[in-house]
């Protein structure tokens, strides 16, 4: 996020404003790109893309509360967490998300930005406390996803067009 938050501050003149470039560092596409996809599926021209981000935003926090905040009602809820439950479910196993307490939450939200966040590192406060109780070496490593094989991937979505949501959108768009 704090390499972001630098690009953020970087493209700020060139952008329209913070929440395009929010959406744009979350994945979201530029403007001609946009008009082409609306005018494929019949958008209206006015409609406000960016609605979601503009409800959930605080222009009177500083910049790094404010991408906090939008990552919290956003991100997390609409992709991180959507993607956890899915592929455990798939895979069936049950996950528990850490850190998600409403007290844990209201601590993280309370400490200042400029103690969380240190040479770039999202997670320093965390790092330092697991390296009192491990090593440097590993409080402060490299993550390591998850990964699954492409065959066992291929066996579990041998039959994606069976999906209900995908079955649900080719209805929509077939008519």
């Amino acid at each position: 996020m704090f390499s972001k938050l630098n690009q953020l501050e970087k493209y700020n003149k060139i952008l329209k404003s913070d929440i395009e470039q929010y959406s744009l560092q979350k994945g979201s596409v530029i403007n001609s790109v946009k008009k082409d996809f609306k005018n494929q599926f019949n958008i209206p021209e006015d409609y406000d893309d960016l609605w979601f981000f503009k409800l959930h935003y605080n222009k009177d926090l500083d910049i790094k509360r404010r991408i906090e905040g939008l990552d919290f009602k956003t991100f997390l809820p609409e992709h991180a967490l959507v993607r956890v439950d899915r592929n455990s479910m798939l895979f069936g196993l049950e996950c528990r998300v850490p850190f998600l307490s409403n007290r844990m939450i209201e601590l993280a939200f309370s400490i200042d930005p400029k103690h969380k966040f240190h040479n770039q590192n999202l997670k320093f406060i965390l790092k330092n406390i697991l390296e009192k109780y491990s090593s440097f070496e590993y409080a402060f490593s490299n993550k390591k996803g998850l990964t699954i094989s492409s065959s066992l991937r291929k066996a579990y979505y041998k039959n994606w067009d069976r999906n209900e949501n995908i079955s649900m959108i080719k209805r929509y768009i077939e008519g």
